[in-house]
């Protein structure tokens, strides 16, 4: 069996050869099993296949045949032993050829027996070679890139979308880096770290201790900024608590001590600081001062103050709290924990890296979001 340069043979082609003696040759610029969608000044007056068919994709059956240059077997066609394609044919999808047959050069033929249905113009066989062409640049394209590795071909996408982009043909040069930019680049790289800590200029680059010192810098607005969003999620917990606490009755402690213990299986800081709210709240009651903190912290919790909403009635969650506060401060139920907060903070170890709970001070200032560089330890 010989095939030719740049001929493309579709999936579920068989070729076979039942002639003893006899194998198949097929030329150059071939196509064989396409389903063969010609443009409409160019379209073939041929028998299609369903689209039942196409999803079935018969491939073209070929017994020891010899086809021209520049032909083009369609989808399902079957050729019998000895037939013979002539140049620049087009034999039809799904169309029977009964061994032996000659098709000369440039015809169309269609139907089952085949026969000859008419010649093809000369632009209906430069589009037959055109197909080849197309389909042997195609298998150049996908040779080059099984040649390349995963990465380069990745790259290579990349590439290719941000000419899009940027309004680029495929063929237009990449800009260039300056070489001071490139420079740049290089020495704002912290090369004693895996990864990139912040801008170090040049001086900064050359002196160990800048260095070292900008980097602490560094991790301590990290370690700010991630107990800021610790704090928030607390507060958040905390909200939570609150509002389930003035939707329970107060005569039901069964249920009170069901959404304290609830929340200190979500967060233990968010209970601490629920169980210290609680006993404010009764500590505060005659003294409006102390009550309007507390209706200002209540209001400064509800997560609807963020989209600037009015939030919800404060007073009325601080009687409901004060109420829960007082039967707890009668025995009914959970106990109260005056100080509970104090006692945490105490108890923590900073240099272990334990986080301190949030406190009133840091609700009434949760809009301010610690910048990197800044010191936040005022507005906690």
């Amino acid at each position: 069996m010989k095939i030719g340069r740049n001929t493309n043979v579709q999936d579920n082609v068989t070729l076979v050869n039942s002639v003893s003696g006899s194998g198949s040759t097929i030329g150059d610029d071939v196509v064989i099993g396409t389903s063969s969608s010609a443009p409409a000044e160019l379209c073939l007056p041929v028998r299609r296949p369903s689209f039942t068919q196409l999803d079935a994709a018969p491939g073209a059956h070929l017994d020891s045949v010899t086809i021209d240059d520049g032909a083009m077997i369609g989808m399902g066609a079957r050729l019998g032993a000895g037939v013979k394609v002539g140049k620049d044919s087009f034999v039809d999808a799904g169309c029977v050829v009964p061994q032996g047959t000659e098709i000369p050069a440039g015809q169309l033929w269609t139907g089952s027996p085949a026969r000859h249905l008419r010649d093809l113009s000369v632009d209906e066989m430069a589009y037959l070679r055109t197909q080849a062409l197309s389909y042997g640049q195609v298998a150049s394209r996908h040779a080059d890139q099984h040649a390349k590795t995963l990465e380069e071909v990745d790259y290579d996408s990349y590439l290719k979308d941000w000419r899009e982009w940027n309004y680029m043909a495929p063929e237009d040069p990449l800009p260039q880096v300056a070489p001071e930019m490139v420079e740049y680049y290089t020495l704002t790289r912290a090369q004693s770290m895996a990864v990139d800590q912040g801008i170090f200029r040049t001086k900064e680059y050359n002196d160990d201790v800048a260095r070292q010192a900008q980097i602490a810098d560094e991790d301590a607005a990290d370690r700010a900024e991630e107990e800021y969003h610790q704090n928030v999620a607390t507060l958040d917990t905390v909200y939570d608590g609150v509002k389930q606490l003035t939707e329970t009755r107060v005569s039901r402690a069964v249920e009170r001590d069901a959404v304290l213990a609830h929340i200190a299986s979500v967060d233990v800081r968010a209970a601490v600081y629920l169980h210290d709210l609680l006993a404010r709240v009764h500590e505060a009651a005659g003294d409006e001062a102390a009550q309007s903190a507390l209706r200002d912290e209540l209001y400064n919790l509800d997560p609807a103050v963020w989209e600037a909403a009015k939030g919800a009635d404060t007073q009325a969650q601080l009687a409901t709290l004060a109420a829960h506060a007082a039967a707890m401060a009668k025995g009914e139920g959970a106990a109260l924990q005056p100080g509970a907060l104090a006692e945490l903070a105490a108890s923590l170890d900073p240099e272990a890296g334990d986080v301190a709970p949030p406190t009133p001070k840091f609700a009434a200032g949760i809009r301010e979001r610690p910048t990197r560089g800044t010191d936040n330890a005022e507005s906690r």
